[in-house]
């Protein structure tokens, strides 16, 4: 589940057992301190969502997340973001990765929701960072590769630093971890 910095907003991924598929649910808290029933975001295309693979902005009106075909250990994940107008969200929009290929993971978006950092996995997980612009997402650059061991992405609140967890392995034992 992804709470967002506000605490109103919470998003996370269900299984309809009726249609037999994974879905995004949010709920939100009101005035009072209540949350509403978890409704379906219907903006957000089936599939599988993973793990830690949803990611908003402060006010809840920024959402990225990942979504593939593949379950949790197989397949190809997409990195999307969603944005949310006048209490509905909108159709979701595929950030482009530009020449990165492989799954995408763990996305973190700023305070604003105008930055993104994640985690693509290429022949080496390489973190990726992209800002939004009146257009669309920027083709992204690469903030770390050539490193199997990168993973879990965090942004800062201002979207000018970008925290990530790297272990170091060799001859298959961990050797650090920063």
């Amino acid at each position: 589940p992804e709470l967002s910095g506000d605490g109103n907003t919470l998003v996370y991924m269900g299984y309809d057992s009726v249609k037999n598929e994974f879905r995004l649910y949010e709920a939100q808290k009101n005035k009072k301190g209540k949350w509403s029933k978890a409704l379906v975001i219907e903006a957000v295309p089936t599939g599988w969502f993973g793990r830690s693979n949803i990611s908003l902005n402060y006010d809840g009106t920024v959402m990225a997340y990942t979504c593939g075909d593949g379950g949790f250990f197989g397949g190809t994940s997409t990195l999307y973001t969603c944005d949310k107008s006048n209490g509905k969200w909108q159709s979701s929009i595929k950030v482009p990765t530009g020449e990165y290929v492989g799954g995408a993971s763990y996305p973190c978006l700023s305070k604003d929701g105008k930055s993104l950092a994640w985690v693509q996995a290429n022949s080496n997980n390489d973190i990726l960072f992209a800002t939004d612009s009146e257009t669309g997402w920027i083709e992204p650059t690469i903030i770390s590769s050539n490193s199997n061991n990168d993973d879990q992405v965090t942004l800062s609140g201002d979207g000018k630093t970008v925290f990530f967890w790297r272990q170091y392995v060799k001859d298959s034992v961990v050797t650090g971890r920063d």
